[in-house]
């Protein structure tokens, strides 16, 4: 990534690339193409966010088997579990929040949490 606002906008990009994956009808950003601030990135975040949840709290308990298939930029299809591209999803984020911790700390700033699991409850993140 470029720029820490290139990746904050490629974690929830992609985050929303997986959903559409296993949704029935796609979920779009009306304005992504005018993410031009840190408002207009948190506001894209949690519009992600909340159709993730959403998907979540819909999720039937097959999802460890069903299988969805994904077709590569290069036209080849590829067959993964739900359980699987959850997991993915959640692996991707967690990559990027140590790569932002990293950039945080060299410009002496308080890294952002992994802990996923308190991660909400801490006013400080």
């Amino acid at each position: 990534m470029k720029s820490i606002r290139e990746m904050l906008i490629h974690i929830a990009d992609c985050e929303l690339l997986w959903l559409n994956s296993m949704v029935e009808k796609n979920i779009l950003y009306e304005t992504r193409n005018s993410i031009n601030s840190l408002e207009n990135i948190r506001a894209y975040s949690a519009f992600v966010k909340s159709h993730t949840a959403y998907f979540i709290k819909q999720l039937l308990s097959e999802y460890e088997n069903k299988i969805i298939e994904v077709k590569r930029r290069d036209g080849t299809l590829l067959n993964f579990t739900q359980k699987k591209i959850l997991a993915h999803m959640i692996t991707h984020e967690i990559h990027h929040i140590g790569q932002l911790s990293v950039w945080a700390r060299e410009l002496q700033l308080k890294p952002v949490s992994s802990d996923l699991i308190i991660r909400n409850f801490d006013k400080s993140t």
